[in-house]
Order: structure tokens, then sequence, then C-alpha cells
């Protein structure tokens, strides 16, 4: 799971072979060979007054770029973004970037991740599926329990879901006043039912990038998903604690 081989034989893909040139819908954006893909529920920003329809095939995908863009969103991103990426890659950005996607569920923003309406999800989730199927990742996470929920249930039809559980997952949470942790994984593999299906390890993120204020406490949240990714693809326990 996201080992030296895995990058590195992505990397010589976009390196020797031609740009498949691959459009996705405007929710999803990134490496067109991504290993991780990052989905929330939506963008941030203000809420429109009035919704639109989804903009389909507009977004081209990347080949041999990195994807830079979330280092320059939200206070909580330009903090977070970068060494949350390099822990879960336990690479440098440079090289992780080549590997990465974001999708979000709803096309349309929301500053409060928590109020977007499942329905709009729902509608929004064939093409975050699809992105999927196009880059085959090895690990997909949601950034919050919602769509963390959502995404579960859309991958129900296609896939068999696995839950996994975790024996010890201990994660610090930045706090000047008092200490705080998080205590619970939730994740889940998913192993498609066509005879030729891909599988991929999906774990939800401790904490929302955009809620991440630490550069330290990104670190913690992303060493804690690689490891206990890890030990899920071993077959092992999960054992994991950031302190």
């Amino acid at each position: 799971m996201l080992d030296e081989s895995a990058i590195n034989s992505r990397l010589h893909q976009m390196q020797v072979e031609a740009d498949p040139e691959l459009i996705w819908d405007e929710t999803c954006e990134g490496s067109a060979r991504a290993l991780v893909i990052f989905v929330g529920p939506s963008p941030g920003g203000d809420k429109p007054v009035e919704r639109r329809p989804m903009n389909k095939s507009c977004s081209r995908a990347l080949w041999n770029e990195s994807f830079d863009k979330p280092r320059w969103w939200s206070p909580g991103f330009r903090v977070s973004w970068k060494p949350l990426v390099e822990a879960i890659f336990a690479a440098p950005y440079d090289t992780a970037g080549r590997l990465l996607g974001r999708a979000n569920m709803d096309w349309l923003g929301d500053p409060k991740s928590e109020d977007v309406a499942t329905q709009h999800m729902v509608e929004g989730a064939p093409s975050v599926l699809k992105m999927i199927e196009d880059c085959s990742p090895e690990l997909v996470l949601p950034m919050d329990a919602h769509t963390f929920g959502v995404l579960k249930t859309a991958l129900n039809d296609g896939f068999i879901i696995t839950d996994c559980n975790a024996n010890k997952f201990t994660i610090r949470i930045s706090d000047a006043e008092k200490e705080r942790f998080h205590r619970h994984l939730y994740a889940f593999h998913a192993k498609s039912k066509s005879p030729t299906g891909r599988s991929f390890l999906v774990i939800k993120l401790p904490q929302h990038p955009a809620k991440m204020f630490q550069a330290d406490y990104a670190t913690r949240c992303g060493e804690a998903v690689r490891e206990a990714a890890r030990q899920i693809g071993a077959g092992q326990p999960v054992d994991v604690t950031k302190v």
C-alpha cells in the first residue's frame, strides 16, 4: 500500500507514455494516475442563491504534473495540505503531488461541509465513481463522516464492501488548553464485483483538511492514515498511536 514500487511505477508510466487526455466532470481534478484520491462533500466558498446543473466533461486530468491547487485554498488547507500529503505518501510533495486527485460529491459550494444536502451528494456520486474507475487508486480518503457514508452507499451496487476495525487508533489533536484525541478508525475495503475489477481501501480522514490549522497536527493525521492503510493491506490488526 503506497509503497515505493507503486509510486515509482506510476511516475514512470507518466514519463514514458502519452497523456490519455482524460476529461472529468467539474467535481473532479488531479492526476490521471492518482494513487490517492481525497473526496469532499462540496467545494468551499459561498453557497449559491440558486442551484445549477453540473458542468460535465470540463476538467482535464493532469499527466505528470503536480496537483497544487489545494495548497492555496482556505487557511486550513494552506497550512495542512502539504504536510498531510507528504506524511500519507512518506514522500516530498514534488513526488506525491503528481499522484493525487480530489473529488467533491456536490458540485456547488457550501462554507459548512456538514450542511451539504445528502441528495446533492448522491447526484454527484457517479462523477466521483468515474474518476475512481479511471485512476484505479490504492487509497480513497473521504474528508468527513458525511462523505464517508454517502460514498460507501454509492459503492454498494458495484463493490463488495468489507469493514475494517482497529484495535487501537489514537491521534492527538493540537490544543493548547487541553489534550484531545481522535480515537476511532472509519475504514472499509471495496472490491469490484466484476471479474477483472480492482480494489481499493477507503479511510475517513481524522479531520477535514480545512479544519487542520497546525502543520504538526496534519502530519500526525497523515502518518496515522498511512500506517493504518499499510497494516490493513498486510492483513494486520490496526494499532496506531500518534501523540
